[in-house]
């Protein structure tokens, strides 16, 4: 990977992360009971992007850096876990409905409870976003200050 590549590849880790985030504010306002953004931290997209380059970015952030970004990405999946269990079922069944009346009469609802924790899952996960965020954008200057010959696509 030469430079460029690495600092695209920082920028579309952030943006598939900024996309789950988008997601889960959809399924917490009501607008989006169809899909769950991915509950294992290497199925999601972030995930996929961090474990198909983990040597690449070990070697150019460093290991230090390469090790927060697993840890805080595998803490806000443990985080987002909890959201996913209380809407994996109702989901699920609006997934399976075919008709247009039976997903207007039949639709499955999240507890007003569970949709009170949901919201409080939410505010922790946005707490570790910003984590991940932060330490994405340090590892982006860091990859801005190293010289091309540092690269392996040079």
């Amino acid at each position: 990977m030469n430079k460029v590549q690495t600092l695209e590849l920082m920028q579309d880790m952030k943006k598939s992360h900024e996309s789950q985030m988008h997601k889960i504010e959809l399924l917490l306002s009501g607008k989006d009971m169809q899909e769950l953004v991915s509950k294992a931290k290497t199925e999601c997209y972030f995930g996929k992007i961090l474990y198909l380059n983990e040597e690449d970015l070990k070697n150019i952030v460093g290991t230090l850096f390469f090790e927060k970004l697993e840890r805080i990405h595998a803490r806000w999946h443990l985080e987002y876990y909890n959201i996913y269990k209380i809407f994996e079922e109702v989901v699920k069944a609006n997934k399976e409905k075919k008709g247009f009346l039976s997903k207007i009469i039949g639709t499955k609802k999240v507890s007003e409870m569970d949709f009170d924790k949901a919201k409080l899952y939410y505010s922790e996960l946005k707490i570790i976003t910003k984590e991940l965020i932060s330490i994405l954008e340090m590892c982006t200057r860091r990859i801005n200050a190293l010289s091309e010959s540092k690269f392996n696509g040079n």
